[in-house]
């Protein structure tokens, strides 16, 4: 898999965890490779750790767990946050095809 995939994920979940929570995610998340991010489940969230987000093989995209906190919840729903989540399942859904 091509190492520039990992770094567009990365840029793009550290905008969306922006979005969602208004916090900069700080350092290095153990999840910033695709593939560990598929493995581990979670993508865990700026705001503590309460929202996370993971992904769904049977849906080919990702989602925010039930227990996220409401204001992360609230701004998923956003025209801004869904065009960022589609980024977010085309570069995963191409990395998926790639390592196959």
């Amino acid at each position: 898999m091509a190492n520039n995939l990992d770094e567009e994920f990365e840029k793009l979940m550290y905008e969306l965890d922006f979005m969602l929570t208004d916090k900069r995610p700080e350092g290095w998340h153990p999840e910033r490779s695709i593939m560990r991010f598929l493995d581990e489940k979670e993508w865990y969230l700026s705001d503590g750790g309460y929202s996370r987000i993971s992904y769904s093989w049977n849906q080919h995209s990702i989602f925010l767990t039930s227990n996220s906190l409401d204001k992360p919840k609230e701004r998923w729903t956003t025209v801004e946050a869904q065009e960022k989540i589609m980024q977010i399942n085309e570069i995963i859904n191409q990395a998926i095809e790639e390592y196959e």
